[in-house]
């Protein structure tokens, strides 16, 4: 009796250890899936939008093309901000969600669009925090849609000591990267939302460190000279 009772708690024990391994199995082959369908899913926007760099506005386009798209582009993006009290005046900035530009800048590879920043408006150190982090937040939540969570995302931040542009957000959509600023100048921010094609801007680097091996080449040959 006794030895049937042990071998019944030993079955119970066996089954209970197989139960557990089998949930553990199921749990990481759900896991693993969800990675694949999230992937895919990153992958298929990544195909589909990697050429285009901001609403009717493609990568590879000439500068007259720009023109004409930019021109599109703003006038999709004006938003009524302000009237008059009879209605007859109204008021417009442009926006993309909350966030509130005033100068688009295109880049330009052998007059091929590679890369368009967008600025927003400038603000003192006070009101840059106040004004921002709800444009910034909104940004963020609608590339997450899009493209999913960002590779970082930081907090809006007034407290630079060093003039120049700062990270707070960034996606790599195939061979775009997509990435918010904060910039600082003059005592005065901005933030800044920048999208560019990777493969140029690492053709351009590759092209700037050459030519500076070149100039410390010719620098070597000037110096063999005196």
């Amino acid at each position: 009796m006794k030895n049937v009772l042990l071998l019944s708690i030993c079955f119970v024990a066996i089954l209970s250890c197989t139960s557990k391994k089998e949930k553990e199995r199921i749990r990481m082959e759900t896991v693993r899936d969800s990675t694949k369908k999230a992937q895919a899913w990153k992958d298929s926007v990544a195909i589909a939008d990697q050429d285009r760099a901001i609403g009717n506005i493609y990568f590879g386009i000439s500068p007259k093309v720009f023109d004409k798209k930019l021109e599109e582009f703003k006038e999709s993006t004006k938003t009524p901000y302000s009237a008059s009290l009879d209605g007859t005046v109204i008021m417009y900035n442009n926006r993309i969600g909350d966030f509130k530009f005033i100068v688009v800048t295109p880049e330009f590879y052998q007059d091929s669009l590679w890369s368009v920043e967008i600025n927003g408006y400038n603000y003192n150190r006070y009101e840059y925090v106040y004004e921002t982090k709800s444009q910034k937040e909104s940004l963020v939540k609608e590339l997450t849609k899009k493209y999913g969570k960002p590779e970082y995302d930081f907090p809006v931040r007034n407290d630079y000591t060093t003039e120049g542009h700062y990270l707070i957000a960034g996606w790599n959509v195939g061979k775009k990267r997509v990435t918010i600023l904060s910039a600082y100048f003059k005592d005065k921010y901005n933030l800044v939302l920048q999208i560019f094609n990777m493969e140029v801007n690492a053709r351009l680097r590759d092209e700037e460190y050459q030519k500076m091996k070149e100039g410390e080449k010719n620098l070597k040959s000037a110096s063999d000279l005196l």
